[in-house]
């Protein structure tokens, strides 16, 4: 019988040791050693390429969010480059106190551009945790680089006003108790962030559902001529979401296809 397994995280899951390959990357950011891993599919031409950059989650690493998610096999038969920054001390700085991260982020994506021809409209930021707080992070602070975002299983501050509005993709577990469905303290919840981020952009204020398949919601704000702003809730499920119901690998990458920073 053949197993039905999604991992969350932008991805198909890897069942065999090298269904992968990447290299390590090092660059000099303002004096301090920066790591990440970069992955180029083997269909790479001169033609431009999207990029979706990956994040880990807190006191995970690059390499074993590249190995648990099988993002790069699925780069493979998608044809984008994937890649995997490393954060220091294994989280990143999500909060607005320290600007290194953001630095680091911009310095791989000048990397990109002086090594491979890629699309420079679609460059799209996705992460898990702590990852998709980074995620959350550079749609609030580098909303000129991304072209759309994903998050998964993130709490968010509401001291965010991007000089430009991307669509955003939203996955959360309804039982998650690390960073609770409902927010904690002053970090909104999901759902909270999905109706600040379209209600600035004057959209409506109800959002419609658009698939309900097991324990898979799937909702969006309409957003006339503004972002696109969806939130697939996963019922059930906590922190680490698993479901059988929908492929939410290719929803993520068909929600990437859709956005391009193009005027």
């Amino acid at each position: 019988m053949k197993l039905k397994f999604v991992l969350l995280g932008f991805a198909l899951f890897c069942f065999a040791a090298n269904c992968f390959s990447s290299d390590e990357v090092t660059l000099n950011v303002n004096g301090t050693k920066r790591v990440f891993l970069l992955h180029v599919p083997p269909g790479y031409s001169t033609n431009p390429m999207p990029v979706v950059i990956a994040f880990h989650g807190f006191n995970e690493t690059a390499a074993n969010l590249e190995k648990v998610t099988g993002t790069s096999s699925f780069a493979d038969q998608a044809g984008f480059i994937a890649v995997y920054p490393q954060g220091e001390k294994n989280e990143w700085h999500v909060f607005g106190f320290n600007d290194e991260d953001l630095v680091f982020v911009r310095a791989i994506v000048e990397y990109l551009e002086r090594n491979y021809t890629i699309d420079k409209n679609r460059i799209y930021a996705e992460g898990i945790s702590n990852g998709a707080q980074m995620s959350y992070r550079l749609a609030c602070d580098a909303s000129d680089i991304f072209a759309a975002y994903v998050m998964n299983a993130g709490n968010y501050s509401p001291n965010c006003k991007p000089a430009v509005k991307h669509p955003i993709l939203m996955i959360h577990g309804t039982e998650d108790r690390l960073l609770p469905y409902s927010g904690r303290g002053m970090l909104e919840g999901p759902r909270q962030m999905a109706a600040r981020w379209a209600a600035v952009d004057g959209c409506h204020p109800s959002p419609k559902t658009f698939l309900e398949k097991g324990d898979v919601k799937a909702e969006e704000w309409h957003c006339e001529g503004g972002p696109q702003v969806q939130l697939y809730s996963v019922r059930g499920q906590g922190h680490i979401v698993r479901t059988q119901d929908v492929k939410l690998v290719e929803v993520m990458w068909d929600f990437f296809q859709q956005h391009s920073a193009e005027k």
